[in-house]
């Protein structure tokens, strides 16, 4: 079959698929089935993660993307009900005993990444701040120089002056 074909028939049995089934369970109201595809989006979610690395992996043995496609099916057809079957079995005890651990880690992933972003955007402010005010100035310079060369001269000669002595100062 290959890799194209089973990749496809993955994203639909996969992902397109079940979307529209959400989508309709939403839309009924069905606890029993709201219940089933909720199950089947964790589980498939963990598949997706182990996934990348299994193609790596296993990608080289015969047959590998038909299985997955197989597999896929398996999740999510009502009638094999594997994603309901793996959950209850494996996954759900699993994230059950480490809930605490994850909810932890989650927080301070959370507590970390906002506190990062805030000061991306306050040091991105105060470049905008810097440039906006640099670009300021020299516009003013060219508009005083535009109106009256010779005034632009002095005030260039008079920042040449100051720059000299405040360097002087230094050493």
């Amino acid at each position: 079959m290959g890799s194209v074909v089973s990749r496809l028939g993955c994203t639909f049995l996969g992902i397109l698929y079940p979307a529209y089934c959400t989508f309709k369970t939403l839309k009924r109201q069905e606890f029993d089935e709201q219940t089933q595809w909720l199950t089947f989006w964790v589980v498939y979610s963990c598949f997706l993660v182990l996934e990348r690395v299994a193609d790596v992996l296993l990608a080289w043995i015969p047959l590998y993307y038909e299985w997955k496609l197989l597999f896929v099916s398996w999740l999510v057809l009502p009638q094999f009900r594997g994603a309901h079957l793996l959950y209850r079995q494996y996954l759900g005890p699993c994230l059950s005993r480490r809930e605490t651990q994850i909810d932890h880690t989650i927080h301070k992933v959370k507590k970390s990444s906002t506190e990062k972003l805030q000061q991306w955007a306050v040091q991105g402010l105060n470049y905008v701040k810097m440039s906006g005010i640099e670009s300021l100035v020299s516009l003013q310079e060219e508009e005083l120089e535009n109106r009256n060369p010779n005034i632009g001269k002095t005030q260039k000669q008079t920042k040449l002056h100051q720059t000299k002595t405040t360097r002087s100062k230094k050493i």
